[in-house]
């Protein structure tokens, strides 16, 4: 008879084995709480900028830049977002097939244009607008016709820095500004400052801003009142209907309209989650 001794590798016990379990459970344990605060509680803030449309202005705004390499142009249909940007680089935010979901429904596309040598047009930039709604952090609502609500602004990295959002904006307030729209209305985070700065050379001011705030995963939300945000838009659209009427430069008026039209936050009152509208 043969005898086989198996034999194990020796278990560590005692305090050389505590420090490395607790190390690892407290890792863990910390990133747990981590994950979990992400996603008990979240806060998003946009301000909301106002600019009145100067019609005049706009319609004899250039609308090439300098050197007439870019044009800009209007797509206000199906048929001529495909004749004016057959092809769409895909550097961009939106899609061309999503620009045209946008398109049928109701949304106007500014577009900033190279030609090359062939004829062929390449898009460098686009702005999307909308007329009579304010959409902000999921939510949307219609608002006064003489609204203009300007949803996204984008222009290729290798041709910022020669003005092309200021051409996009002018060829955008000459066309609303032609059909009777009055204001351009948008959001943008507190954190986009070359935006911010686009937009305050463009004529645009901050006059208010909206807030969302998620608890539990957004199980539970508080958003800024429509009421609040109504209050922004008609002190917004008075203020700058005299800046056009007494032909004052918006930006002089930016203090009053940011102290007077900053959105009031009533007392914090949660509801369950809301289907974005």
């Amino acid at each position: 008879m043969v005898a086989v001794r198996l034999q194990t590798a020796p278990r560590v016990q005692g305090p050389a084995r505590r420090p490395v379990l607790w190390s690892a459970l407290g890792r863990g344990l910390a990133a747990l709480v981590r994950g979990a605060g992400a996603v008990a509680f979240r806060r998003r803030r946009q301000h909301i900028t106002v600019q009145p449309i100067r019609l005049l202005d706009a319609v004899a705004a250039k609308r090439t830049t300098d050197d007439g390499e870019i044009e800009c142009v209007v797509a206000d249909s199906l048929a001529a977002l495909a004749a004016l940007a057959p092809r769409f680089p895909p550097e961009f935010r939106d899609s061309g097939r999503k620009l045209q979901r946008r398109l049928a429904q109701g949304c106007v596309v500014s577009l900033a244009r190279r030609r090359d040598d062939s004829a062929v047009s390449h898009v460098v930039g686009y702005e999307l607008a909308e007329r009579g709604v304010f959409s902000a952090l999921g939510r949307r609502r219609p608002v006064s016709a003489d609204v203009v609500f300007s949803h996204w602004a984008e222009v290729l990295p290798a041709y910022r820095g020669r003005r092309i959002h200021a051409l996009l904006f002018a060829t955008r307030d000459a066309y609303f500004g032609t059909r009777g729209a009055k204001i351009v209305v948008g959001v943008v985070s507190p954190k986009n400052r070359a935006s911010l700065r686009a937009l305050q050379r463009a004529g645009s001011l901050v006059a208010g801003s909206v807030e969302r705030i998620e608890l539990c995963g957004g199980a539970l939300t508080w958003e800024t009142p429509w009421e609040g945000i109504d209050r922004v838009l008609q002190a917004a659209t008075a203020t700058t209907r005299a800046a056009v009427v007494a032909d004052i430069p918006p930006a002089t008026l930016a203090p009053a309209v940011s102290r007077t039209s900053e959105p009031s936050a009533p007392p914090l009152r949660l509801s369950s989650r809301e289907t974005p509208r």
